[in-house]
């Protein structure tokens, strides 16, 4: 998120799966308001900008009361935990698993308050500002979103990979510029050993996925057995003949 010209401070939030839900479908609503679409990290979604947006019932400031139309355009959500491990947390614009289930997250003090209209995260629990009230906002004050950002770019260096359009992003998909494939299996690497290649890939819980190979970039697909169950954890599945990593390509099917 682009820091602004006072900084703020973060913030820290637990939400349960439905609040989460909540902010995504408020963030791609789309009310014109400049803050609020997001840019987010530890997660991806797809959103079809076309459906019908969230909408609130307000006070006469404007202040948002309650959730009015809980809005169509959030069409899938997937979460990375502190563990690495992934979680669904909405499919087909539908919460997945228990909806109080919790998450902690990081936003901006603004935000957490209710700036933008995010009327979600001000029904988080356990709110810490990072900065503690009252103290001056400098560019360099520990816990503000500009020193946060200062210390993420320093320790990222010379970055120099051209910015692509829309319809690269995997964090964040628009569905009026891409296919959805936020619930597609992401193929991490590969490791050829005696006894055939290793195809390690990142899984959803209750999914079963399968692995597909080929020799050439124009030729056919061919089903590879076994299949395996997904757990949200990085999983394996091999192609049995020895030292193929090299001259084939592969990829891993989320099954029916």
């Amino acid at each position: 998120m682009a820091a602004s010209a006072t900084p703020n401070t973060l913030s820290l939030l637990t939400l349960t799966a439905r609040q989460l839900r909540d902010t995504m479908e408020w963030a791609v609503a789309g009310s014109g308001t400049p803050g609020q679409f997001p840019q987010v990290s530890g997660m991806q979604f797809s959103f079809q900008p076309t459906n019908k947006p969230m909408t609130y019932l307000r006070a006469t400031n404007g202040t948002p009361t309650a959730i009015d139309f809980a809005g169509e355009r959030l069409r899938n959500l997937v979460v990375v935990r502190a563990d690495d491990s992934l979680d669904l947390v909405v499919e087909d614009g539908r919460v997945v698993g228990d909806p109080d289930r919790t998450f902690r997250m990081v936003t901006l003090n603004f935000m957490a308050s209710g700036g933008d209209s995010y009327f979600a995260l001000t029904q988080g629990k356990d709110r810490v500002d990072l900065t503690p009230t009252g103290t001056p906002m400098v560019f360099n004050t520990d816990g503000g979103e500009q020193r946060a950002l200062a210390d993420y770019l320093a320790r990222l260096g010379s970055f120099a990979e051209p910015d692509g359009g829309a319809e690269f992003d995997l964090r964040v998909q628009n569905l009026g510029r891409r296919g959805d494939a936020v619930l597609a299996p992401s193929v991490r690497r590969l490791e050829p050993t005696p006894d055939g290649t290793s195809v390690f890939f990142r899984s959803l819980p209750g999914r079963r996925y399968s692995l597909q190979g080929k020799d050439t970039l124009e030729g056919a697909w061919e089903a590879l057995p076994p299949q395996t169950p997904g757990d949200g954890t990085m999983r394996v599945l091999k192609d049995p003949r020895p030292g193929t990593a090299a001259q084939r390509y592969y990829r891993v099917e989320l099954l029916p």
